[in-house]
């Protein structure tokens, strides 16, 4: 076994295409991706190793080629020197510089924010070169497609556990995840008792007066709901509040740069600290005289981003809080609605328009337009027992869940434990 620089067992080349001037065509086209697309004409026609040194997040990642292809601008295009042809096993130095990705990045990579490999450190690098490449391929290749079988198995579970938990949603906000009961008092009771109390916070002056919402035409109402079930606009039942940032950012009088009672929640917090679609901490902290400037929430309220690449995403405080002007709360009043039952409506309302045919992405939005959006309003006792119900199959969906992942590492673990014994021997 002997070690050799890079630029002395392959030749080393740069790739030419812009992502942004693709063709498509009937050539591979190879991206620092982990998919790769097609081009209308290729630069070459052989045996490659294909190494993202350009694109910060896929930085490090070889593909194997054997074919035409053409490469993009941020590729090396690794392929053996004269000497070397008949001697290097290509398939083997795929696996080898993947096994090895994370240490090669960190030896020859080079900037901050956005990182990238040159050709010079690269070119530098020393790898490993044996004698025995065939045999070594071989060990690798037996176990090869039984784990790639087992990932897609895998991949294909956690897809229809996705899918599951979407579909919990849908059947809950429409109404058949549980049975209606003719009994329960119907959902226009409470939009009348929710009318009378914002009615009553007007006149005291707790509450200004808004003017109308739009009725709500047949052709707005995505499905058909129960009987008993009303459809309002979401304005008409909450009252939804714009968060307020203390300025400048980072001011002490306003900020800690210790915990204090004072919970400053951001958009960050949402997708990094909400567990089960409930926050329970923040990163962030105000003082008592940034807490005067910034909008409130009490533990169990839905707040929502409606700005920035998140923009839709919402989750109930377990905590209580101050909210930054890329959130809004949806705050209820006492009568007749579960912060829970409007919590997954949300969820429904996010995935929805994320993964349907019909609907598109959340743009940035503004709480005029979160007020007109409309909601299908069950009777109380039917909104406790949706709730109840999806709460109850989505913990058992969690479980499936984490039986997938602990699969997907005992998978990974396999392959590494192969790796491993193949290129820490040599």
């Amino acid at each position: 076994m002997s070690r050799y620089k890079i630029k002395d067992l392959f030749n080393i080349e740069k790739g030419t295409l812009q992502s942004s001037k693709n063709v498509e065509g009937k050539y591979d086209f190879i991206t620092a991706s982990s998919d790769w697309k097609t081009h209308e004409t290729f630069t070459h026609d052989c045996e490659a190793l294909i190494f993202a040194m350009g694109a910060s997040g896929s930085l490090g990642r070889t593909h194997y080629v054997n074919g035409k292809f053409i490469t993009s601008d941020l590729c090396f295009i690794l392929t053996p020197k004269e000497e070397f042809k008949d001697k290097l096993e290509l398939k083997l130095y795929y696996h080898y510089f993947n096994f090895n990705r994370e240490e090669i990045v960190k030896a020859t990579a080079t900037g901050t924010s956005k990182k990238a490999i040159n050709l010079a450190n690269f070119s530098k690098y020393e790898i490993d070169y044996v004698e025995n490449q065939k045999e070594l391929l071989r060990k690798i290749e037996i176990v090869l497609p039984k784990v790639t079988e087992l990932e897609k198995i895998i991949m294909r579970n956690s897809s229809l556990l996705e899918s599951l938990s979407r579909k919990l949603f849908e059947y809950g906000v429409k109404g058949k995840l549980v049975p209606q009961n003719p009994c329960d008092e119907p959902a226009k009771e409470i939009l009348e008792s929710i009318r009378q109390e914002k009615l009553t916070l007007v006149n005291q002056k707790k509450l200004k007066r808004e003017q109308p919402l739009p009725g709500i035409t047949d052709i707005e109402k995505p499905f058909d709901i129960p009987n008993g079930w009303e459809w309002v606009r979401l304005g008409e039942v909450t009252n939804i509040l714009r968060g307020s940032s203390p300025r400048p950012k980072g001011d002490k009088r306003y900020f800690s740069e210790t915990p204090t009672d004072y919970n400053w929640i951001t958009i960050s917090d949402i997708t990094s600290y909400s567990n089960n679609n409930i926050l329970y901490k923040t990163r962030e902290f105000l003082t008592s005289e940034g807490s005067t400037k910034s909008t409130y929430v009490s533990k169990d309220e839905v707040i929502i981003a409606v700005s920035g690449s998140t923009t839709g995403k919402s989750c109930l405080t377990g905590i209580d809080g101050y909210i930054y002007d890329g959130l809004a709360v949806i705050r209820l009043f006492s009568s007749g609605i579960s912060e829970r039952y409007l919590s997954l409506f949300m969820k429904y309302l996010y995935d929805f328009l994320n993964n349907s045919k019909e609907g598109s992405a959340f743009p940035n939005i503004n709480t005029d337009k979160l007020k007109k959006v409309v909601f299908p309003l069950p009777p109380i006792n039917e909104q406790n027992l949706i709730v109840e119900k999806v709460e109850q199959l989505l913990k058992l969906a969690n479980e499936l869940q984490s039986k997938v992942v602990y699969a997907k590492k005992e998978s990974e673990y396999i392959m590494k434990s192969v790796l491993q014994e193949v290129f820490g021997n040599v």
